[in-house]
């Protein structure tokens, strides 16, 4: 979940923390850089959500457990705001047959979980943890697959996505 808002810098400060060593040594996908601190604590404004990226200063992703797909999934909205340029987002947008939606789109004043970027966060984090390289007999992808959104790109699609994302952060 993607969040705009002031963040509440005293809740939980001593969860603040870095990935650890192992997780950054051999990763499928690039970190974003710079990479922002990471909290383990309810976001502020929603305690509700799982995790939660703030843009304003101080530039933190909040995580309210240890789920590694929801982790990687924030981490792919700091990539995104740290990495992508806008002829990146729309790269992306091409490869997934989405080339007139929008990157962001609102629902009731909130981020909706169906716009674009919500959905490069998935394929982020599922990049980042190897999921989705095959589709099962039934059509749908590898049972290895997590999403928060509705993406669900085709074997094919999702190897090129990975590719593209690590090309990004050249």
């Amino acid at each position: 979940m993607l969040l705009r808002g002031k963040a509440s810098v005293a809740l939980a400060m001593a969860a603040i923390c870095l990935l650890p060593a192992a997780a950054t040594a051999q990763r499928r996908v690039p970190l974003p850089s710079p990479m922002p601190p990471v909290v383990y604590a309810p976001c502020p404004d929603d305690p509700t959500v799982e995790g939660c990226t703030y843009w304003v200063a101080p530039f933190t992703i909040y995580l309210s457990n240890h789920r590694r797909f929801i982790r990687e999934h924030e981490l792919g909205h700091a990539f995104d705001q740290t990495m992508m340029s806008d002829g990146e987002r729309n790269r992306f947008r091409t490869l997934t047959h989405q080339r007139t939606a929008p990157w962001w789109k609102l629902e009731e004043g909130e981020y909706s979980r169906a716009s674009v970027g919500e959905q490069f966060a998935d394929a982020y984090a599922n990049c980042a943890i190897g999921n989705g390289s095959r589709r099962l007999p039934s059509g749908m992808i590898s049972d290895r697959w997590e999403t928060s959104t509705s993406y669900s790109p085709s074997p094919r699609t999702h190897r090129r996505v990975c590719a593209f994302i690590r090309r990004a952060a050249r």
